[in-house]
């Protein structure tokens, strides 16, 4: 379960400053964060979530000010997500990564690759932000639209939110029933199975 917007930040936090949530580790991590603060995004913490072991200690000397807090489970892990105000995820490798459903079912602003899982749930400036796959200076761009447009955070954050709770098993079912239908109809008749998803308003 993933109840939105649990408070805790750190004492320290600027309420007038963003908290912007990370998974992922390594390169990746360097490379985003860093350019981020080049861009001249501010926030108040990153939190990465088990980086590479050996990057570990670079990640932290680079980006000082980042929460390195390791691998997280259960309501730990959903504090994490609902104490954020901007959840990150540029991922390439997750085929269906739950990360971003559950920082949208926290009530979370998410920003992800248009591909894979994210491609799914997530709509550019509907219910999240998305960018063309690596694309990494869209993504970065759209993290300092996000950290920076307060407003245009907290409305995709409540979208967010709604549009996860939408998607239960039932309708997850429905979904692949729909796409099952269109392939035994065939190509041919592209409107095909297209009903269950209208349900979801997955139809792309």
């Amino acid at each position: 379960t993933f109840p939105p917007r649990i408070a805790m930040k750190s004492p320290d936090a600027k309420p007038s400053l963003p908290t912007i949530a990370f998974i992922g580790g390594g390169n990746m991590a360097r490379s985003l964060i860093g350019g981020l603060l080049q861009a001249g995004a501010t926030a108040n913490q990153v939190h990465v979530a088990e980086p590479v072991a050996e990057l570990r200690d670079a990640l932290a000397r680079e980006c000082p000010d980042a929460v390195l807090c390791g691998m997280r489970t259960g309501e730990d892990l959903a504090a994490h997500y609902a104490s954020a105000d901007l959840f990150l995820f540029p991922s390439l490798t997750e085929t269906f990564g739950n990360v971003t459903l559950e920082a949208m079912a926290s009530g979370v602003c998410a920003l992800a690759y248009d591909y894979a899982a994210a491609a799914e749930v997530l709509r550019d400036l509907e219910n999240g932000l998305s960018v063309p796959c690596r694309d990494e200076a869209a993504f970065i761009e759209r993290a300092v639209r996000g950290a920076c447009d307060d407003g245009l955070r907290r409305r995709l954050a409540e979208r967010a939110r709604a549009s996860a709770e939408l998607i239960d098993w039932e309708r997850v079912n429905d979904h692949f029933a729909g796409a099952l239908v269109r392939v035994w109809r065939g190509a041919d008749n592209p409107a095909a199975g297209l009903g269950a998803e209208r349900t979801l308003g997955w139809e792309r």
